[in-house]
């Protein structure tokens, strides 16, 4: 029986004139309360609310009314109203495993979750390859406060802190994370000509790195004389190995590995290491081995026709420190050496 064929048995069948304007009202879910007259939907909820809009007459009808309507909601499928704490799901349902449980197998389709925009930023950099971003001083004023030995004052052995005297430059772009080519483990490529590592760089992509790029990249943030620090440390990169600079030997004389020369039965001997050997010779920036172990080639303006100047310093007693002072200006584009080699720079790709 549905709700209103239960009103119809208790106020009239199906003939409407024949009620009472009370009834009449009832039927319309209007309900008066003395003087009052109230307007309320009807709820499946035991028809409570009719009770108080009917004569007194009818209250054990209605009694009976009520009955047959709350079998016709719950025959309906009409389930019975509880109050739910919406922010604390059930106890089954408060895990993420949970949750999926129970919707597996409901043919409810649940969307992937939605990455973070840096999932799918591209790199700034070729793989292999370090960004470089910060403010350059192209005036830095380095004062040292003691030297290796009272009679040498080539290697500093304790720098004061830097002083930019100038105006910033911001710097932008890409260095080789390594010396050429640029793999961990592998020894520098050496005895190459400014020209050839030219070359080599723009068969990559990329170009020979200025001494700007060089000098900052190896600097850091903040404009270090060497790339872990303001005081030697002659055991942090391949440098001060004194009485082992590079020489004609014969092929059986010591060394980590030589050179073949046009000189039948003798050798260039080479105490380079693999890139990565030292892992404290890194600079802030994340760039490894920028002083010490091989010399690297630059351009002094970053252009194919700059001038060939070299960096870093190799693994003998040299200067072997970042700054722009500590650049050997001397050699040509014909010099080459077993002490010799570069890294790569590019231009940053968004």
């Amino acid at each position: 029986m549905d709700i209103t064929a239960a009103f119809e048995a208790v106020f009239g069948g199906s003939n409407p004139s024949a009620r009472t304007t009370q009834e009449r009202q009832a039927h319309a879910g209007v309900f008066t309360f003395g003087q009052r007259i109230v307007k309320k939907p009807f709820l499946c909820d035991g028809g409570q609310a009719l009770m108080k809009g009917v004569r007194m007459s009818k209250v054990l009808s209605f009694i009976f009314a009520s009955a047959f309507v709350i079998v016709a909601c719950n025959h309906s499928g009409a389930s019975a109203i509880r109050p739910v704490d919406a922010a604390r799901p059930p106890a089954e349902l408060r895990s993420p495993e949970a949750l999926s449980s129970a919707i597996a197998g409901t043919g409810v389709v649940t969307p992937a979750p939605i990455p973070s925009v840096g999932a799918f930023r591209p790199e700034a950099c070729p793989s292999g390859m370090v960004e470089i971003n910060g403010d350059y001083c192209p005036e830095l004023k380095e004062t040292c406060l003691e030297w290796m030995a009272p009679d040498d004052h080539f290697r500093c052995k304790r720098f004061a802190k830097s002083e930019c005297r100038g105006v910033t430059v911001r710097q932008r772009y890409c260095i080789d994370g390594y010396e050429y080519p640029n793999k961990p483990g592998q020894v520098p490529m050496v005895m190459v000509l400014w020209g050839q590592a030219q070359e080599l760089c723009r068969e990559q992509g990329k170009r020979l790195c200025s001494a700007r790029e060089w000098t900052f990249a190896c600097q850091g943030p903040n404009w270090l004389p060497y790339p872990y620090g303001s005081e030697r440390e002659s055991n942090a990169c391949r440098i001060d190995l004194g009485g082992k600079e590079p020489r004609w030997a014969d092929a059986a004389a010591g060394g980590y590995g030589r050179t073949p020369s046009p000189l039948k039965g003798q050798a260039c001997v080479n105490f380079s290491k693999p890139s990565g050997t030292y892992p404290a010779c890194v600079s802030a920036f994340g760039v490894h081995d920028m002083t010490g172990n091989v010399d690297e080639w630059v351009s002094s303006d970053g252009s194919p026709n700059g001038a060939s100047w070299l960096k870093g310093g190799w693994w003998g007693n040299l200067r072997n420190r970042c700054g722009s002072e500590a650049t050997t200006t001397g050699h040509d584009k014909s010099y080459s050496g077993i002490q010799v080699g570069f890294r790569c720079c590019s231009d940053v790709t968004r």
